[in-house]
């Protein structure tokens, strides 16, 4: 095998042994040609192609490697590889490390859940936000109406409001108003 793309030592913080969960990016050339591309989960030390655990170990995530591998040792198995395909060509692999026993994922997963509270939070707080000024534009609407009441120019329903407010004998406050409005709707 040789290494195509490696990250600089300093960001290679951890690297690929037997046992450990792999997930790769891979495309597959058979004669110079692509046979496939494809990600794949597996444990080092299980690869699913004869030939890949020793190419794979010691890989930094990020980490690209082109690895050959002859046909007595792959045999064919688990390649997908049709009877068309003479079994004497060696298998070229080019082989991404994406992530290493699930740390990029979970990193990957730990952020997208934040992000989604995130916009869940923003979203209530826009609904709370739409429906206080919809309360505000209700309390200044009724403000304005019982105002022109005692101006002489209210509705009749308006009217019965502010009398009604005047009978209790106390001032409305937006309290009142809000009960008001989750109680019946304002008829204006």
């Amino acid at each position: 095998w040789k290494t195509i793309d490696k990250p600089e030592p300093e960001e290679c913080t951890v690297r690929s042994k037997d046992g450990d969960d792999m997930y790769v990016s891979w495309t597959v050339y058979l004669d110079g040609e692509i046979q496939g591309k494809q990600t794949q989960t597996f444990f080092l030390g299980k690869a699913p192609v004869h030939g890949l655990d020793e190419a794979l170990q010691d890989m930094c995530l990020d980490e690209e490697r082109e690895v050959k591998i002859p046909p007595n040792v792959h045999r064919f198995e688990n390649v997908g590889m049709t009877e068309q395909v003479d079994p004497n060509m060696p298998l070229v692999f080019e082989i991404k490390l994406l992530d290493l026993n699930g740390v990029v994922r979970k990193q990957y997963n730990k952020r997208a859940r934040a992000a989604r509270e995130a916009r869940k939070k923003a979203e209530i707080e826009e609904a709370q936000r739409k429906k206080r000024e919809e309360i505000d534009r209700g309390y200044q609407e009724w403000l304005e109406h019982r105002e022109r009441e005692r101006q002489g120019q209210a509705s009749p329903a308006a009217k019965q409001v502010v009398a009604d407010d005047e009978e209790e004998d106390q001032p409305a406050t937006l309290d009142d108003v809000l009960r008001d409005i989750e109680e019946s709707p304002m008829v204006v």
